[in-house]
């Protein structure tokens, strides 16, 4: 089977590049941990496992640079670097002009492998928690700040002009337009509440965590980015929602299930649910995962397929439609 080129090259850089920290390439075997080869995005990323330590390689072959989303990535995880629970992985050498990186390795497992057995949710959502916990109010902003829904608002907006004047497409557009013309008046319910601003993940979607007993580690940051902390927190239980709650679960005029509120905020106590970033923002982040999802049905993965089917489950009944 002939190997991945990039594969390849991500290797050799490993061999250019590993005597920066101090270690003999040769004496590490790599396992490929991730690869993403799209039209906009392509990157792979391996293991190098070696007699004592072990690392995690990443170059990157298309896509935003490296470098703006490591910067994100090690000023969160000097923010929490005492925390018990929650973790950054540490960022050993970057170069911008290969778009190559080399930073420790967790060994902790993805939410696709923990959560086997259903019973398991709560004990993830509190960990889900105490990361965010971590991350927000150890990167906040000095004060509160009025929230503003009028953006995503905006944004919304924006998106119906496109749709009706068939710019865009989206699956189901009746329904999406049904939900997406509701979001001015749910944004008018969180006008002129207090908000709090903090670094933000950026992408903290469930695949960008990993789980070891009790510890949480998170990866793949986006560049530095200081906003009120439901976008983080939206992302995450919008995406936990979309694919492991079942249709019992749903509740009428709510994104997120209350249970998996409850667990997550056991945990994550800088802000309350009543935060108006928290209660607005999947409202928006569930029609913006919609968008994501191909129109043509024969376009659509299987992942793909059985998150459309989720997504429209929500939304009839968190829009109330």
């Amino acid at each position: 089977m002939r190997t991945d080129p990039r594969i390849e090259k991500t290797l050799l850089l490993w061999h250019q590049y590993a005597g920066e920290l101090g270690v003999d390439p040769s004496d590490f075997q790599h396992d490929l941990l991730w690869q993403k080869n799209e039209k906009w995005r392509s990157h792979v990323v391996l293991k190098m496992d070696g007699p004592e330590h072990a690392y995690v390689i990443k170059k990157k072959f298309s896509g935003q640079s490296i470098k703006d989303g490591l910067k994100a990535q090690e000023n969160a995880r000097e923010a929490i670097k005492n925390h018990p629970v929650a973790s950054v992985p540490k960022v050993h050498f970057v170069n911008d002009e290969d778009q190559f990186c080399i930073m420790d390795f967790f060994d902790g497992r993805p939410i696709t492998s923990v959560l086997e057995e259903p019973s398991n949710k709560d004990q993830y959502l509190r960990l889900m928690g105490e990361f965010c916990h971590a991350l927000h109010s150890g990167t906040a902003l000095h004060g509160e700040r009025t929230f503003q829904p009028k953006f995503m608002m905006n944004y919304i907006k924006r998106v119906i002009a496109r749709l009706e004047a068939g710019e865009w497409s989206v699956a189901e557009k009746s329904m999406f337009l049904r939900c997406a013309n509701k979001i001015p008046n749910i944004a008018e319910k969180y006008e002129d509440q207090r908000t709090h601003s903090a670094q933000l993940h950026g992408d903290l979607n469930v695949r960008n965590l990993l789980f070891e007993e009790n510890k949480v580690a998170a990866f793949d940051f986006k560049p530095l980015d200081f906003k009120p902390v439901g976008y983080d927190i939206s992302r995450l239980l919008v995406d936990f929602t979309e694919l492991y709650v079942t249709p019992s679960d749903l509740q009428s005029g709510r994104i997120v299930p209350e249970q998996v509120n409850n667990s997550f905020f056991e945990s994550y106590t800088f802000r309350n649910p009543n935060d108006p970033s928290i209660s607005f923002l999947p409202f928006t982040r569930l029609l913006e995962d919609w968008l994501q999802i191909p129109t043509i049905p024969a376009e659509r993965s299987v992942r793909q397929e059985f998150r459309l089917e989720n997504i429209l489950q929500i939304a009839e009944v968190g829009f109330e439609i």
